[in-house]
């Protein structure tokens, strides 16, 4: 299993699903506690770095759609976490884990 944490909320892959868990009260208000993507309904991940005055996110595009062609808000999409620099290295880990299981299936 791999793990990535920031204050948007904890993504845990192991290899079948994606877990999403909220853990500000915030963010929990606004997206719920908890969304499971099974990697199968993963059509493709949007990638988004982070800057200085914005932070990056990974959002995961369920039901073959494209993820660029979301017109939601990353803050306000439940299959999204956004992250800053000091996560990116956790969260890039899991967008190429997330990646590679999806390219064997």
């Amino acid at each position: 299993m791999i793990t990535a944490e920031s204050i948007g909320g904890r993504i845990e892959f192991d290899g079948q699903t994606i877990s999403i868990t909220r853990i500000h009260h915030l963010v929990k208000s606004v997206l719920g506690d908890q969304t499971l993507i099974p990697v199968g309904q993963c059509g493709s991940i949007e990638w988004a770095e982070p800057h200085w005055y914005k932070p990056g996110h990974i959002r995961f595009a369920v039901g073959g759609s494209q993820a660029g062609a979301m017109p939601t808000d990353a803050a306000r999409d439940r299959n999204a976490v956004q992250f800053g620099k000091k996560q990116r290295k956790d969260f890039l880990a899991v967008r190429d884990m997330v990646q590679a299981s999806i390219a064997s299936r």
